[in-house]
């Protein structure tokens, strides 16, 4: 996922209101209200494993991001906090 991809899910999905779960080995499952607030959990507890897969459940259906396309998203949610 390039940045302008990045920074375009987040404008259309970030602070919408959906379901987002995920389960990591390195703490609890955890769900939340907007796909903004998982990606800024991610950033946050960082760790020396790769980022899970997120399982988003919204109106218009569900999506499970993983890998580079997660890893981009965090890294922009975080720019966008640190800008603010």
């Amino acid at each position: 996922m390039t940045t302008d991809a990045a920074i375009s899910t987040l404008h259309a999905h970030g602070s919408v209101r959906t379901t987002v779960q995920i389960w990591g080995s390195t703490f609890t499952s955890r769900s939340f209200d907007t796909l903004r607030e998982a990606l800024l959990f991610l950033g946050d507890k960082g760790g020396d494993e790769p980022p899970p897969s997120i399982e988003i459940h919204a109106d218009d259906g569900s999506v499970s991001i993983s890998g580079p396309e997660l890893q981009a998203l965090i890294t922009q949610a975080k720019a966008v906090r640190s800008a603010s």
